[in-house]
């Protein structure tokens, strides 16, 4: 596979750079992305006998882009391992295809891109390009995106197989069988926009041909950027609805208000927001309603706390539900950035007695200059009891972690 990909790569770059170079625009750049972690609590709570693990883990990315007046490509591939997983003088190959797409223009306004890509809308809530994680999310999907003045409309379709077959059968992969979504956004003025999205995903339960069960997700996001001046306001809800993947039925929502204040030409930004995840009355419950919201595809790293406790919301409190109240603020000057941020997480099952999860606290750092950035954090987690319900682990430990990161991303062409 691995010798396979370079033979590609060296293929597209001969022929890109011989002949359609001249005709349009290509540029090929590369990301080295390296990362040290300090984990003593991160994902779950320590305990007595756990130790603390020490990890190095590594991105490496080649990206081709081509653009001409009738369309536009991108060819990347990866290579994501953690350092000493391969023993000396082995070759297991850690290389991938991270996206390769072909966006096509069919008339002024309206192209459709095709192949394996990345799907990110509004704050990325609910669709998200996850790019904490060192492999990142792309899909497998064709997407017609129609543009016009201040409006912006996208349908996206994809269906899903483990393997090429004669005749249709069960997709044993643990990942939606089906999935389409339509988003509509409209810029009103500088200050107002507002967006609207319905995703249906389909999941196949098991091997007795029972049918696909879609899941159903609508709602919408609204910014009032500078609209009252020096504040910024994103208001988002969604509704969830359908069957889940054992074929319950779903009736979910999620609820989000956020105010940002930035003064000194925005060199200092502080914000409170309220994230709500409705939940059902107990954990693991066996109602004959699943009231627990998901996530989907979206961002848990940047939305819920750095720790990565809740990044798949419905999984990891099972299915009970969360709060979350927070606090951020960030200094920037010049080309370094502070950052400081609060988590509050409650439960929302309301037959558990206490339902406060704990608190984090979140300290970052970052750098930026020219093609190099170098980032670092340090995150602690103040659990509860409450916690040793859905997380392995004691509260009664202290649990924490510290990360440092360098990104370089040189431009070859």
């Amino acid at each position: 596979m691995k010798k396979t990909l370079i033979k590609f790569f060296y293929i597209t770059l001969i022929v890109v750079v011989s002949s359609d170079f001249i005709y349009g625009q290509f540029n090929m750049d590369g990301e080295f992305r390296p990362r040290f972690e300090f984990r003593d609590g991160y994902k779950i709570q320590r305990d007595s006998i756990t130790e603390p693990a020490y990890i190095i883990t590594q991105r490496s990315r080649i990206n081709l882009n081509y653009k001409n007046d009738y369309f536009s490509s991108c060819f990347s591939i990866q290579d994501v391992r953690v350092w000493g997983e391969n023993k000396y003088k082995t070759d297991q190959s850690a290389t991938n295809i991270h996206e390769a797409w072909i966006n096509l223009i069919i008339v002024d306004n309206l192209s459709t891109a095709l192949g394996r890509q990345q799907i990110k809308y509004d704050d990325q809530r609910l669709l998200a390009g996850a790019n904490w994680n060192n492999v990142s999310a792309t899909h497998d999907l064709a997407l017609f995106k129609f543009a016009n003045n201040s409006w912006g409309l996208h349908l996206g379709l994809a269906y899903n197989n483990d393997t090429e077959k004669q005749f249709e059968s069960y997709y044993p992969i643990d990942y939606y069988k089906t999935l389409s979504f339509i988003w509509l956004q409209k810029e009103i003025n500088d200050s107002l926009r507002f967006s609207l999205i319905d995703i249906a995903d389909g999941y196949q339960a098991d091997k007795n041909g029972n049918p696909v069960y879609v899941r159903n997700t609508i709602g919408g996001n609204l910014w009032m950027e500078n609209y009252i001046p020096c504040l910024d306001v994103h208001l988002e809800a969604y509704r969830q609805h359908g069957t889940d993947k054992t074929g319950k039925e779903i009736n979910a929502w999620f609820f989000s208000g956020l105010l940002k204040y930035h003064f000194l030409s925005k060199k200092v930004n502080f914000s409170v927001g309220y994230d709500y995840f409705t939940g059902n009355d107990t954990i693991n419950s066996s109602s004959g309603i699943n009231k627990s919201f998901s996530n989907l595809y979206g961002a848990g790293h940047s939305k819920l706390g750095s720790m990565d406790y809740f990044t798949i919301v419905d999984k990891h409190t099972k299915g009970a539900g969360l709060r979350d109240l927070y606090a951020k603020i960030d200094y920037k000057y010049k080309a370094v950035i502070f950052n400081l941020d609060y988590h509050l997480f409650c439960l929302n099952a309301s037959e558990i007695e206490n339902n406060y999860l704990g608190s984090e606290l979140d300290f970052g750092f970052s750098f930026t200059k020219n093609e190099i950035s170098l980032k670092a954090g340090y995150s602690v987690m103040f659990a509860s009891s409450t916690m040793d319900l859905i997380k392995s682990g004691d509260n009664n430990h202290f649990s924490s972690w510290a990360w440092m990161m360098i990104t370089l991303k040189p431009k070859f062409l």
